[in-house]
């Protein structure tokens, strides 16, 4: 439709497709900004759609960054499609002619379908708020409204339910060897190389592997954030909607140097990424968020200290559990995972962490000290693997704690003893 741009495209696990689209409309100076809207193509469309858009990027017509390539110098618009449909002359339709059909089905849909629960006057009264401070910010919304609403509206427009289920039998392509060192070469050179066979299965696992839970424990410096980064640089290659990473830092200090290296190995793609770094002093207790952290389109990548991982699970579940239903949320990746046994007593949030395995999101554990016959017991703690024999797996873990603790005491030791040398021939 003229004026609508659609730039975000993604296909959650059942094949559906949506997008985000915001309207060019000119209002009022004193409107607030405008925000994306979310959408769901009728499943019908989706394999036509595939077809469509696979022509255009080989053919490279117009820009692939929209949802609908532009094509400079067409003569068929959606008006024209619309009124061959509905059999009118294209010539007494325009472009508001066509925008009020579509606010008037939106009526009709919306009317039907409740997607939150509002109290009456009286009802926001008695929580001592006007009706419309509590419509906006106190309704209670209904777990499942917006697919009955996407739903409805295809209904509406002729979206049979056998359509609805149409496209089980598709499946996404396995992301390639040679996709993956095209995007490595794209991020760090024409001469780069995986590290280590051992950094290449995890690139792979990472780019293939979209519904396990992962632990890596590649060495310092080798490249665990490959895990991130690649996966991404594909999908935003591929003009495919990435979705959201989540990664978790013990340190706050940490959390600006990987922030500015992030955006130092992704600035080809600095026009269609979005990278955010938080801290526990703008994510806590508070009913809000940050206004960046939009319920409905998170960035594509989201850097947390362990505090502020810790108080976005505690304080805001709701927002992670809406981007894990709507296919938003690609990982949790947690950095440094041996702090989580070595600061486990003194340090109360890493005690919170296990809660984000309830939000369904696949985690992915990285450390390059971490021993790896204490793996399974650290995948237990987090409930990643069952428990069965609760009395033997209490007695291993204390014992793995302390032969843990042991290794972190050698680590500090011998890095002391390095320093000191050091300085004694500096």
């Amino acid at each position: 439709m003229a004026g609508l741009t659609a730039n975000q495209l993604w296909i959650n696990n059942n094949l559906d497709l949506y997008y985000n689209a915001v309207h060019d409309k000119v209002a009022s100076v004193k409107s607030p900004g405008k925000t994306t809207c979310k959408h769901k193509m009728p499943p019908s469309f989706v394999p036509l759609y595939m077809l469509f858009r696979r022509v255009c990027v080989q053919l490279g017509c117009g820009s692939t960054s929209a949802v609908i390539p532009t094509i400079s110098g067409r003569t068929i618009l959606m008006k024209h499609v619309l009124c061959e449909f509905f059999e009118q002359d294209p010539r007494l339709v325009s472009a508001t002619d066509i925008r009020h059909l579509y606010t008037s089905i939106t009526n009709i849909i919306s009317d039907q379908v409740q997607v939150a629960m509002v109290a009456d006057e009286e009802g926001a009264k008695a929580s001592n708020h006007s009706h419309a401070v509590h419509a906006e910010w106190y309704k209670t919304s209904i777990l499942g409204a917006e697919e009955r609403r996407f739903d409805a509206y295809h209904d509406l427009m002729g979206e049979t339910r056998i359509w609805q289920d149409c496209n089980y039998k598709l499946r996404l392509a396995q992301v390639t060897e040679t996709q993956m060192m095209r995007a490595l070469q794209g991020l760090f050179g024409q001469q780069a190389s995986f590290n280590s066979p051992e950094q290449k299965q995890m690139v792979i696992n990472s780019c293939n592997s979209h519904l396990k839970h992962k632990y890596d424990g590649l060495r310092c410096g080798y490249g665990k954030t490959l895990a991130l980064l690649l996966p991404l640089a594909i999908e935003k290659t591929s003009l495919h909607f990435a979705g959201c990473r989540i990664f978790v830092l013990p340190y706050v200090f940490l959390v600006e140097s990987l922030l500015q290296a992030f955006k130092t190995r992704l600035r080809n793609f600095n026009n269609n990424l979005t990278i955010l770094s938080f801290t526990a002093s703008s994510i806590d207790d508070s009913s809000t968020l940050p206004p960046e952290l939009d319920a409905t389109n998170p960035p594509d990548i989201l850097i947390l200290s362990v505090d502020a991982a810790a108080n976005l699970i505690e304080y805001h579940p709701v927002v992670l559990r809406m981007w894990k239903e709507a296919n938003l949320l690609r990982g949790i990746f947690i950095d440094e995972i041996q702090t989580f046994y070595a600061e486990f007593n003194f340090r109360q949030v890493y005690q919170k962490l296990k809660q984000y395995t309830a939000i369904g999101a696949p985690l992915h554990l990285l450390s390059g000290s971490f021993p790896r016959q204490m793996v399974p017991s650290l995948l237990k703690s987090f409930g990643l693997i069952e428990n069965n024999n609760n009395n033997n797996n209490n007695n291993n873990n204390c014992h793995s704690l302390v032969i843990f603790k042991f290794y972190f005491i050698l680590e500090k030791t011998f890095l002391c003893l390095l320093t000191l040398e050091n300085q004694k021939y500096a």
